[in-house]
C-alpha cells in the first residue's frame, strides 16, 4: 500500500498550498495526489475570474474529479458545492501553479481590509494565504522581481489587516505557526514588528507602515546565501561557522540594493537588525544612537520569535519564558523602553476585553 500524504504536515505541502484547519483536512494516498495542488476554498470567489480548472477530491471513489473547467468562470453553485464540505481542500494541476498564485496575491489584500468578515476567519485566511505566497521566495535561486513583488504585497496585506483593529490584530498573532521554514519565522516578525510601530505610532501613516513591513519580511533573506546545514545543526557552531552566520544581514542588504520598491529604514532594519544597543552586535558593533528604531524593535522580536519555536538546538517555551529568558540573559542588548513597551503591547492584545 503506498503511504499517505497527510496533508496536515507541512513538509508533505506544496509551497502553494493554503492550509485549511487541521481537522478538516483530508488524507489522500501519495500516488493519488501526484500532479496535484491543494488549496483553501476560501482563496474562490464568483467576483473573480480564475482561468484553471478546479478538481475535487471524492473519496467515495478514491479519484479527482472536474468540477469546473480551464478558461470557465465559477459559477455560484459550483462555489457552494466546493464550499460545502466546511474547508477541505479542493485542488488545481500543478501546471497552473502561477496562475493560483497571481490569484492568492490579487485576493490578499480585499481579504485583510474587509471587514465585514469576522476577525478570527480573516486573520487565519490573510496569514495562511501570506505564507503560501512568501514560501517560494526564500531561496538562493528566487526571482528579484518575484521577491520584491511577494514582500511588498504580503508587507501592505498585514498593515491593512492590522489597521482594522485589536481583535483582527490578536487573531493574527494566534494564527501564527512556528514551524522552522525562514519564510515562517519572517512572517511572524512582520506582524508582530508591524504591529508594535502601529502599537507606538498610531498616528504614522499607512506608507510608512507598509514600508518598515517589507524591511521586517526581509530581515533574514540574506540566510539563503549560507549553507542551510548550519542553520539546521544541532550542535554549538565552529568559529569559522560563527563568524559566517554573522555575514547574513550583509549578504541580505546586497540582495534588496537593486530592489526598486523599497526605503532607506526597510534596508536599515536587514543590515542592523542584529546590532545591540551596547555595541555587541553585529555586523559592524554599532551603539543604540546607531541603530534605527525599526531595527531596534526587530533585535527585540527576532530572539523572541526564536524562543518560542522549535529549533534544531533547542525546543520552544512559552511566551512568558522567552520574555523572562530575554530579561534574564542580555537584558543590555536590547532597548529596554521598546522591551516594556513589547510587554505592554502583548498583554494589551492578549486580553479581548481590554
Amino acid at each position: 500500500m503506498p503511504p499517505q500524504l497527510d496533508l496536515r504536515r507541512d513538509e508533505d505541502m506544496e509551497y502553494l498550498y493554503i492550509p485549511a484547519r487541521q481537522e478538516e483536512n483530508v488524507s489522500i494516498e501519495a500516488g493519488q495526489r501526484a500532479g496535484f495542488l491543494a488549496v483553501d476554498p476560501s482563496l474562490l470567489s464568483v467576483k473573480i475570474a480564475c482561468d484553471f480548472p478546479i478538481y475535487v477530491y471524492v473519496s467515495t471513489a478514491s479519484r479527482f474529479v472536474l468540477l469546473k473547467a480551464e478558461n470557465l468562470p465559477i459559477t455560484r453553485k459550483q462555489l457552494q458545492q466546493v464550499q460545502s464540505g466546511g474547508r477541505r481542500p479542493f485542488f488545481v494541476p500543478q501546471d497552473f501553479a502561477g496562475s493560483l498564485k497571481a490569484l492568492a496575491a490579487q485576493n490578499l489584500r480585499a481579504l485583510a481590509s474587509n471587514t465585514d468578515m469576522d476577525p478570527a476567519t480573516r486573520s487565519r485566511q490573510t496569514y495562511a494565504i501570506s505564507k503560501a505566497l512568501l514560501a517560494g521566495v526564500f531561496t538562493p535561486d528566487a526571482d528579484r522581481r518575484r521577491v520584491e513583488e511577494a514582500s511588498r504585497c504580503v508587507g501592505d496585506a498585514l498593515t491593512d489587516l492590522i489597521g482594522t483593529g485589536r481583535e483582527a490584530l490578536r487573531h493574527l498573532i494566534l494564527a501564527e505557526s512556528h514551524d522552522p521554514g525562514i519564510y515562517t519565522h519572517s512572517l511572524n516578525i512582520c506582524v508582530l514588528g508591524t504591529a508594535l510601530v502601529h502599537y507606538l505610532h498610531p498616528e504614522r501613516p499607512r506608507e510608512h507602515l507598509q514600508d518598515l513591513a517589507q524591511g521586517f519580511l526581509l530581515h533574514d533573506i540574506g540566510k539563503i546565501d549560507i549553507p542551510w546545514e548550519i542553520w539546521t545543526k544541532p550542535d554549538k557552531l565552529t568559529e569559522s561557522e560563527r563568524e559566517l552566520v554573522q555575514k547574513h544581514p550583509l549578504y541580505g542588504f546586497q540582495r534588496i540594493e537593486k530592489f526598486e520598491r523599497i526605503s532607506e529604514e526597510a534596508r536599515r532594519i536587514v543590515l542592523h537588525h542584529h546590532e545591540h544597543c551596547d555595541g555587541t552586535g553585529y555586523p559592524f558593533g554599532l551603539s543604540a544612537e546607531e541603530i534605527s528604531e525599526a531595527a531596534r524593535i526587530c533585535a527585540i522580536i527576532e530572539p523572541f520569535d526564536d524562543l518560542t519555536s522549535d529549533r534544531p538546538y533547542h525546543k520552544r517555551v512559552t511566551v512568558f519564558q522567552a520574555l523572562q529568558t530575554m530579561k534574564e540573559e542580555g537584558m543590555q542588548r536590547y532597548d529596554f523602553d521598546l522591551y516594556k513597551a513589547f510587554l505592554h503591547f502583548f498583554r494589551d492584545v492578549s486580553n479581548p476585553g481590554h
